[in-house]
């Protein structure tokens, strides 16, 4: 999962790294080559791609080596000689290594530190001697050294404090438990107190908004729709909608058409003495099923379960599972064996969810987002600073979920489970926090928040990544966003979103393939719903990614696409 973010920020930060690269820090450890001399103790120092202009506090040989200290005094660069290198080094792989066993003598470092040691200079990291030995003994306490080196490279790449909380906060993203299943662990072990503060029953009520809010019913509108065209006497394709719900296992294969109307029909018309035609059985079924549509339309839950049941027993089938019949859905999209009005009919059914998307639902997603985003209390630092700052504290209600996670860990300071449970979940907010920043104009956002989708669970993580104008606003015209998720029909996706000029390049990169044709006709509705908030669609492009050497079964490289000066290079995802 580390590796992974790694790779989302690398993706959205490359237009900037070129200047991080060319920066060095106070009392950073690096190693040079002097070109040239000046008077005034003066010299230009080449220190790996880039060359210094450095004061020298003794004197030195031309197109020699050495270790030096950057030391900075009132903003001039100065580099403190270390040591010579005994030996010219033009092999950096040997450079590196050369380089780590001096250090490591002259450090008399422990095993940890010097793993971390070559681990900074194999990534071309900073070496400073505090926080190696700082990182050295946090790297010591942890069960996990590789997501631990991982999250030094984090702290450095994003110039983040060098603090054992950053640690935390960065280490929390190299967790293999989703978010979602870490609040799902935390409310359990709240519901399990014998005694619960007010704290605990405001924490559980915002836990519960964060897991339940959902956009319902993917796969249940779906069949609703199929068994409306099915038990409309007036479509032509009602033959093929039956065959669809025979294959998804709605109907069982055995049963004809005729068996279960007539079984509908004698419940239906159970009073009447005469049995009713096909007709106005499917006519009664038909309204069942409208009031069904309805009812999920609208979130009536009571009047959907209601009727729902009513159906069931009447068609004598039994309900399936939504994350089942997504599944089933999934295998019937890239079923060779489908007749072609199968297909289009299927294609139909889902392309017309796809309009409720965007319109109701569409727009019920995207406030449930926004009021998810709020819920996390990713601004109460800040909110709690302004408060201070205003007097205003007596009347703050900080009720978002991590001033609530703080103060629970307060209360239950001696509660060794509770700490558990809530402290990871701290760490990944905070971590949160600081991978959203600005620099310049240039403002990143990073995200990562559970979503329901339909019975389904999952997390997402979102990185943007835009500008702002001299007036204060986000530029409307140039944006990158990148998602992470896992979904149903696609398993691990990840879409990046580039707008440039407002125009819009989407790609899709999953291991699923086949997915043209139906990118191809949900297109042109895509590009409309652009148009109508003026941007123009240029492209939906499915990547494929690479499957790299894999250490375990359980980890998944993927090979991504990364805009490089105008051009795409290879970056690798591992999920």
């Amino acid at each position: 999962m580390l590796q992974n973010i790694q790779s989302l920020l690398a993706l959205a930060h490359h237009s900037f790294q070129g200047a991080k690269e060319g920066t060095l820090r106070h009392e950073q450890i690096v190693y040079g080559k002097v070109n040239k001399i000046y008077p005034n103790h003066t010299a230009v120092v080449q220190i790996g791609r880039h060359s210094f202009v450095a004061k020298l506090e003794t004197p030195l040989t031309v197109n020699a080596q050495y270790w030096f200290q950057v030391l900075y005094d009132n903003q001039t660069l100065t580099l403190k000689v270390l040591e010579q290198f005994e030996q010219p080094l033009l092999d950096s792989q040997n450079k590196e290594e050369y380089a780590a066993e001096q250090l490591l003598k002259k450090w008399s470092l422990s095993d940890d530190a010097g793993r971390l040691l070559r681990f900074l200079l194999k990534q071309n990291l900073p070496i400073i001697k505090k926080h190696l030995l700082q990182a050295a003994q946090w790297i010591e306490k942890t069960e996990y050294t590789d997501a631990a080196l991982q999250a030094i490279k984090l702290i450095y790449e994003n110039n983040l404090p060098f603090t054992k909380e950053t640690f935390e906060a960065m280490k929390s993203l190299g967790n293999s438990q989703p978010f979602y299943k870490q609040l799902i662990y935390v409310r359990d072990v709240l519901e399990s107190l014998p005694q619960r503060t007010e704290t605990v029953q405001k924490l559980l009520e915002k836990l519960n908004m964060l897991l339940e809010g959902q956009v319902k019913g993917t796969a249940k509108q779906w069949n609703l729709s199929l068994l409306a065209h099915w038990l409309n006497t007036k479509q032509t394709d009602a033959q093929q909608a039956f065959s669809l719900l025979q294959k998804l296992g709605i109907f069982p294969q055995e049963r004809t058409e005729k068996d279960i109307l007539q079984t509908a029909g004698k419940q239906l018309f159970e009073a009447e003495q005469s049995s009713p035609d096909s007709t106005g059985v499917k006519k009664q079924l038909a309204e069942i099923v409208a009031r069904l549509q309805t009812a999920l339309r609208l979130e009536n839950n009571e009047q959907y379960e209601r009727q729902f049941r009513f159906l069931l027993s009447l068609l004598q089938t039994e309900e399936i599972n939504e994350t089942k019949l997504i599944e089933q859905y999934k295998s019937l999209l890239f079923d060779k064996h489908l007749s072609k009005s199968e297909r289009q009919l299927l294609e139909t059914i889902i392309l017309n969810d796809m309009d409720d998307w965007n319109g109701s639902v569409g727009d019920r997603l995207a406030k449930e987002m926004k009021q998810m985003i709020q819920s996390l209390g990713l601004q109460y630092e800040a909110d709690l600073q302004s408060a201070v700052k205003a007097k205003t504290m007596k009347d703050a209600s900080f009720d978002e979920l991590k001033p609530l996670l703080l103060k629970v860990l307060q209360e239950f300071s001696s509660h060794s489970v509770v700490k558990e449970a809530v402290e990871p979940v701290i760490h990944r907010l905070t971590a949160q926090q600081l991978l959203s920043q600005e620099q310049g104009p240039i403002q990143h956002i990073f995200l990562q928040l559970p979503l329901r989708l339909g019975e389904q669970l999952t997390d997402v993580t979102v990185q943007w990544h835009g500008k702002k104008q001299e007036n204060g606003q986000i530029d409307p015209n140039y944006c990158r966003i990148l998602f992470y998720l896992q979904l149903p029909f696609l398993k691990e996706t990840i879409i990046d979103v580039h707008i440039q000029k407002r125009v819009v390049n989407i790609s899709i990169m999953t291991e699923v393939t086949g997915l043209e044709p139906i990118i191809a006709s949900m297109q042109p509705m895509l590009k409309e719903n652009f148009e109508k908030l003026r941007y123009k669609l240029s492209a939906v492009k499915v990547v494929q990614p690479v499957k790299q050497h894999q250490r375990d079964d359980s980890l998944l490289r993927f090979s991504a696409v990364q805009l490089t000066q105008g051009t795409y290079s290879g970056v690798d995802y591992r999920i």
